[in-house]
């Protein structure tokens, strides 16, 4: 009989973090920068607590247009701390590609670095824009200060909210017909899918 736990997905992933501690996580390829567990940790719920300040609320679609980094885990985690569905896109993606995903999922949050910005600078109006490496622009939000510790927590209460039948992951796919559409992935999905690869 296939065991399937009755908890939240990231809160899995960040309790588990808490018996690591100090141990390094993850680490940036280019940079060699590491990150440990607790500072996943943290950083996720700080993210969360600025998302949320940001006007995030549960439902809404966080699209992330970054290269494999660790601040992806921290959008992640963070993200569905306070019900957010994270969407990613290649980092390559044209203005067009863009468009259309932001059309399609009606996302309010888009993520980007120094690298892509010229091609997301044109929907900064149609939603709250967010960028790593922010050191050049008058848009967008630096996504350095919103990992930044806030008082008070805001998203406690929020958690008590979520279920296992609510998206956590919304990514894109052509499926069988070709057509770009969204995928979406319940904490139950991811639960089930864990399980299965434990056994």
């Amino acid at each position: 009989m296939l065991s399937v736990s009755d908890q939240l997905f990231h809160l899995q992933i960040l309790d588990a973090a808490i018996q690591y501690g100090d141990s390094i996580a993850l680490t940036h390829l280019r940079t060699d920068e590491n990150l440990t567990f607790n500072q996943l940790r943290d950083k996720s719920y700080n993210f969360a607590n600025n998302l949320k300040l940001l006007g995030a609320r549960k439902g809404d679609i966080v699209i992330v247009c970054l290269e494999n980094c660790y601040q992806y885990a921290i959008i992640f985690l963070g993200s569905a701390l306070i019900g957010c569905s994270v969407s990613g896109i290649h980092p390559e993606s044209t203005q067009y590609e863009l468009e259309k995903a932001l059309k399609i999922t009606n996302a309010k949050y888009l993520i980007v670095s120094s690298h892509n910005y010229h091609i997301a600078i044109s929907f900064a109006t149609q939603c709250e824009l967010i960028i790593l490496d922010k050191h050049f622009t008058q848009f967008g939000k630096d996504f350095n200060c919103l990992i930044k510790k806030l008082e008070p927590n805001l998203i406690e209460c929020n958690e008590k909210e979520i279920t296992l039948d609510d998206n956590l992951l919304t990514p894109f796919s052509s499926g069988t017909t070709n057509s770009f559409k969204c995928v979406q992935l319940t904490h139950r999905n991811f639960n089930i899918s864990t399980a299965i690869l434990k056994q």
